[in-house]
């Protein structure tokens, strides 16, 4: 099978996720005001909602991963987890009660736990090795383009329109183009019959899954400071938190909010190509550097200025790692177990994340964003070691 830099599912699939993200973007900012706002329930189950979501993506993850490990196919899950969530999301404009729309944001969060790792899975099979962080920078700008259109689209609607409901409706058509893309452009890769380069620990050997059972001592590493890293990072929400804090006008930070997007996506691309040309685990370091220090300036900055030049800067840090993360996974593991790899990639990650931002919540509550800010750059520091555990070496 033919590979290239950019290779037919690769573009498909960065098609797929730039349609898909235009259509959740286009409801998931407004989500808390249509819960509270619209269907009269408070904060806290605003916080029930989004805690059940990632607990069921963090599983489904893990649980697909496998699945598709096991079967050998990755198209029928991609398939299901984008029908799964787009059917979901359109069905919020006709929810009467909080409690449908966590029915409906499960769903939601269950098919994209679907869909995740046998996609990644499918994306590393697609190229060649040495291809890799481009393709993942490739697929996580398009998604990042999406983010950054959907707000958008959600405001140019909403200043002639002021229905929620119809909005969400609305958010039905990308999601029809998005599943037509996966049925007639993305099909299945002839998966590597070896990878060409593979990262190992100093010192150990095993560096793939062990009898199908789980990951080696070689992935734990990795994984364990992928998870370590995330428990100090927050969602997003923080950062527009910390700006309305700042003094920010509401009105500003649906501004904020696409221009964190526009960079990311801006970055995405590049920084895949820099992980492939300079090592993967180098730029995910020096995009590790960069979080750190966008993180420790937010706890002490109260410039307006300086926190939108902090904002594209972050850009940068997601543009760095989110592609040299993956790739650097889809070496750690072969090609028969590249979904289970995934699976526990996307897992850990996501279960450190919720147990990151609730830890992150509660600091800042507690004693002030500055604490919580600095609880991330500590935890960024202590992921270091771990990441430098793994070295390139051959397979």
């Amino acid at each position: 099978m033919e590979r290239t830099r950019l290779s037919p599912n690769v573009l498909a699939l960065g098609v797929v996720s730039f349609f898909n993200d235009v259509s959740s973007e286009m409801i998931y900012p407004l989500l808390p005001l249509f819960i509270t706002g619209v269907l009269g329930a408070g904060a806290s189950a605003v916080g029930a909602i989004e805690g059940v979501a990632e607990a069921i993506l963090s599983f489904s993850n893990v649980l697909s991963g496998s699945l598709s490990n096991e079967v050998k196919r990755k198209k029928p899950f991609i398939l299901t987890g984008y029908l799964i969530a787009n059917a979901a999301r359109p069905l919020m404009g006709i929810a009467c009660h909080w409690g449908h729309i966590m029915g409906l944001r499960a769903s939601d969060r269950l098919g994209k736990g679907l869909r995740t790792p046998p996609r990644d899975g499918l994306i590393a099979l697609s190229v060649s090795p040495e291809d890799r962080g481009a393709a993942f920078g490739f697929q996580r700008g398009m998604d990042n383009a999406g983010a950054f259109i959907g707000p958008l689209v959600a405001f140019l609607f909403l200043l002639h329109w002021h229905s929620l409901r119809h909005l969400f409706l609305l958010a039905a058509v990308p999601g029809v183009i998005t599943v037509l893309v996966v049925v007639f452009w993305v099909s299945e890769a002839e998966p590597l019959k070896a990878n060409s380069t593979l990262l190992r620990v100093v010192g150990d050997e095993g560096i793939s899954f062990e009898g199908g059972k789980g990951p080696g001592r070689g992935v734990l590493f990795y994984l364990g400071a992928l998870g370590l890293f995330s428990l100090g990072n927050s969602s997003d929400a923080f950062l527009m938190l910390r700006a309305g804090e700042l003094g920010f006008a509401t009105s500003a930070i649906p501004l904020l909010w696409t221009a964190l997007h526009a960079s990311r996506a801006f970055f995405s691309f590049p920084g895949g190509l820099l992980a492939d040309r300079w090592g993967r685990r180098e730029v995910l370091l020096g995009g590790w550097a960069i979080y750190g220090g966008v993180y420790l300036a937010l706890a002490i900055n109260r410039s307006h200025t300086i926190f939108w030049f902090l904002l594209s800067i972050y850009g940068l840090y997601y543009g760095l790692t989110e592609g040299a993360e993956r790739a650097l996974l889809s070496e750690l593991v072969p090609s028969h177990a590249m979904d289970k790899g995934f699976g526990w990639f996307h897992g850990i990650k996501g279960l450190a994340l919720l147990s990151g931002n609730l830890l992150f919540g509660y600091l800042w509550q507690r004693w002030g964003a500055g604490t919580a800010f600095a609880e991330g750059v500590v935890c960024s520091m202590l992921a270091v070691p771990l990441l430098l555990r793994v070295e390139r070496g051959k397979a």
